[in-house]
This record gives structure tokens, sequence and C-alpha cells, in this order.
């Protein structure tokens, strides 16, 4: 009985360890462009976030909860529910202008409501450096689309 306690601490330190670097590491890497931050704990396409949230809406006690936080701590709420978007509407926009980082321990989220800047990032998509995770999605793709260049 022990033992499983030691190995279950064990793990949710690990695991905590590893969400921290990946946060601090994330932040590093977007903080030099001067693009305001969002810091969430969770990626909103995380898939063990999905199920976990779909537990805890129901209950609605997290993320008021959260909300009763400082507002610097209490920012990811609003950006980390699949339906943001339509539930924030332009408010973050509003508030930190047209473009916005969100960042979580896995993934950076670039957010942009500049209808020029996104046309820019759309129609040169080439010229981004693609992230290797998502290199094997991209092969996948070029089997079952050919004619389409990444």
């Amino acid at each position: 009985m022990v033992n499983l306690l030691v190995l279950g601490s064990a793990l949710v330190a690990a695991t905590l360890l590893y969400s921290v670097a990946g946060l601090y590491t994330n932040y590093n890497k977007v903080r030099r462009t001067g693009i305001p931050i969002i810091v969430s704990p969770f990626y909103t396409f995380n898939p063990l976030w999905i199920i976990a949230q779909s537990w805890l809406a129901p209950r609605a006690w997290f993320l008021p909860l959260c909300r009763l936080l400082p507002e610097r701590l209490s920012l990811f709420t609003r950006v980390i529910t699949m339906d943001w978007p339509k539930e924030d509407g332009c408010e973050l926009h509003d508030r930190f202008g047209p473009a916005f980082w969100v960042i979580s321990p896995g993934t950076i989220q670039f957010m942009c409501a500049d209808p020029v800047a996104n046309e820019e990032i759309m129609t040169k998509y080439k010229a981004w450096i693609k992230p290797p995770e998502h290199v094997g999605k991209y092969s996948l793709i070029r089997h079952t689309a050919p004619e389409i260049e990444y």
C-alpha cells in the first residue's frame, strides 16, 4: 500500500515538473516577440483535458472557482474550453490587441484577428517552420493527396 502511494506521488510530481518545464520553455520562446501572452496549464485539445472538461463542466464549480483567483492567474479560464471564441467574442482581442499567444505545457497557439496578418500567414504557409510533431501528419496527407504541396 505504501509503495503504491509513493509511486502515485512520484507520478504526480513528475507530471507537474514536466508541465512546469513545458510552460517555462514555451514562455521563453514567445516572450521576446512582445505580443501579449496568456499562460494556460491545460491545452484545449489535449485528450485528457477534453475528458476532464466534460466531467467538470456539468458540475459547474471548477471554472467559477478558478475565476476567483486574481485576474492574471485566472485569465486562462477564458481560453480552455472548446468553444471559447464563440463565448468570448472579441473581448480578449479588444483587451490584448489583434494578436496574442496562448501557451500551455505542450503547445503554443497564436490567436490573430488581423485580416491582413491572417492572409499573410495563410498564403505564405510554406515559409513557416512546421513543428516536428506535425511532420508525420503532413506525410500522411501527402500520401492521400499528393497534388497538395506541403
